[in-house]
């Protein structure tokens, strides 16, 4: 099913992003919100989607809000915090 291989997608492209900017928590060109372009997007999408990154010296926010092709809500968040100690992070999604 196409909801869940996105949703597959986004939490396997969330972690990866999560690895890749631990150390990078200052950075201050990753805060922000993205929409989705959807004349630039192939393959599989939702209908809209938007990215939010709150970076601070002390922690990384991300949230992904969408709206699926056929009308669904679709939330995923995570915190992640730049203290050196491994903890849980949260990521989660209302169910469809």
């Amino acid at each position: 099913m196409i909801g869940e291989s996105i949703y597959r997608g986004l939490i396997i492209a969330a972690l990866g992003m999560l690895i890749a900017c631990l150390g990078y928590g200052q950075i201050p060109g990753l805060n922000g919100t993205w929409k989705l372009n959807l004349d630039k997007t192939t393959g599989p999408h939702a209908k809209r989607e938007i990215l939010t990154f709150d970076v601070t010296a002390e922690q990384e926010h991300y949230t992904v809000d969408e709206v699926e092709m056929d009308g669904s809500l679709f939330k995923t968040e995570y915190t992640a915090k730049f203290d050196g100690k491994l903890t849980l992070t949260r990521i989660s999604s209302p169910a469809r």
